[in-house]
């Protein structure tokens, strides 16, 4: 049983001993690309309307979300399906940041934090302005950052 043990210590040990800090250009480098990631998809939302969310998503097979008013995690599937049923009624989506906060992991990982404000176009002619907060992290793949996992959670408008 003791033999377990140190066999465990020692995988603990090795997995800790590659964990450095990123150095200060890593951070802004990473911030930097998160952030014009993440405009770039408010963007692409605004010009090409919910299919530009296709691009953006990670297909790994570790992709999940918790869409607003969701009790459970979507897979990627799941997700694009949510998509494409939006599609039909809404023409338009301006996605805009009230606070946008990047936490660099690594190189390759990013957390962030937003306060979202959307103004959503819908087919039939009406819009409405959304508040959400989301949480989520992306990974750098070789086409560029995506979205990993997160959650997005409706918030009630105070204006």
């Amino acid at each position: 049983m003791h033999r377990y043990w140190y066999i465990f210590i020692w995988c603990c040990a090795v997995a800790c001993r590659n964990n450095r800090q990123l150095s200060h250009n890593e951070r802004k480098t990473v911030d930097k690309e998160v952030k014009d990631m993440l405009y770039g998809y408010c963007n692409d939302l605004r010009s090409q309307g919910l299919q530009a969310q296709f691009h953006y998503m990670d297909n790994s097979g570790h992709f999940f979300w918790v869409p607003a008013g969701s009790t459970s995690a979507q897979g990627l599937d799941s997700t694009l399906a949510i998509a494409r049923r939006a599609m039909a009624n809404v023409s338009v989506v301006n996605r805009s940041y009230d606070t946008l906060l990047v936490h660099p992991l690594t190189t390759t990982l990013a957390a962030y934090s937003a306060r979202i404000r959307s103004i959503v176009s819908y087919t039939g002619g009406k819009d409405s302005t959304i508040l959400t907060v989301e949480t989520g992290t992306l990974v750098k793949r070789k086409d560029g950052w995506r979205f990993l996992y997160g959650q997005t959670t409706a918030i009630p408008a105070t204006e």
